[in-house]
């Protein structure tokens, strides 16, 4: 759907089935916004490099604004080989897991007051450490050394919860795929 993208209208937004919904830009080509299930939104583009389509996330709504987003697309449009100057600021696994339990665990998950504790008590060595940053060694560390002390079924508990936590940042662009 093509539309003439403002603030109020972006406000508005909502997605009424199970599919995302995405909004395309009347002023501006290959700019949109996006629209979850869950209510979340966020800004793109898409733009060609070596030949190829290529959607780019720019940020997320309402901590990106309208022109912000427009001024981010008319960049990436510019120059599709070089988005290495968007604003995407380094967060930890620290300030990451307040994040997951609100916007996700304590929707979706009756059991979120376990997985918290989980997070917080087993993988705080991990706390200081950029979310990109965190590999698969570091939290095969830490469950490795739950295993040995006994506690496997506790360890299974805590791979699933890190698995959806880093899952769920890689959708919303905090982490990186390895």
């Amino acid at each position: 759907m093509r539309k003439k993208l403002t603030t109020k209208y972006i406000e508005a937004l909502r997605c009424d089935g199970y599919r995302r919904l995405e909004i395309w830009d009347l002023t501006l080509p290959a700019f949109g916004i996006r629209v979850s299930h869950s209510g979340h939104k966020s800004w793109f583009c898409t733009t060609r490099y070596n030949g190829k389509a290529q959607r780019v996330t720019l940020g997320k709504y309402p901590r990106m604004s309208l022109g912000e987003a427009r001024e981010a697309a008319r960049k990436a449009l510019n120059n599709p080989g070089d988005l290495s100057d968007r604003d995407t600021p380094e967060q930890t696994l620290g300030e990451i897991v307040p994040l997951f339990i609100e916007l996700y665990a304590k929707p979706k998950n009756r059991n979120w007051k376990e997985s918290e504790r989980l997070l917080n008590q087993k993988f705080s060595p991990l706390f200081r450490k950029p979310i990109r940053a965190i590999t698969r060694p570091d939290v095969i560390q830490i469950l490795d050394g739950m295993v040995a002390k006994g506690r496997a079924g506790r360890a299974n508990h805590a791979m699933a919860s890190i698995k959806k936590l880093l899952n769920w940042s890689l959708d919303r662009g905090y982490a990186k795929p390895c």
